[in-house]
């Protein structure tokens, strides 16, 4: 089963909670009656990812934290990033 395609948009709802729609939506939500700042972080992560390998996040992160340490940074630094890069790219 494949995900919901991006982007991903809010819609206020009676009440004031918001739900969560693909933008080319048939009516359906994807999440409902939640509060704006939720919806608005669940949007940001899901579109911010799309086109990205999400098994590859975790792998990105510790890797950046490797570059950013002057005195642990090994020679072939920039090798290892770019090899991260090429996974986090990978159509999952």
């Amino acid at each position: 089963m494949s995900h919901t395609p991006e982007p991903w948009i809010k819609q206020r709802q009676p009440g004031g909670t918001y739900s969560i729609f693909p933008q080319d939506s048939d009516g359906r939500s994807i999440a409902a009656m939640m509060s704006e700042p939720n919806a608005d972080r669940l949007i940001a992560v899901v579109n911010g990812c799309a086109g990205l390998n999400p098994a590859a996040f975790r792998e990105c992160v510790e890797a950046l934290h490797y570059l950013l340490d002057p005195i642990e940074r090994p020679a072939d630094a920039i090798v290892r990033l770019r090899q991260v890069l090429a996974h986090a790219e990978e159509r999952g």
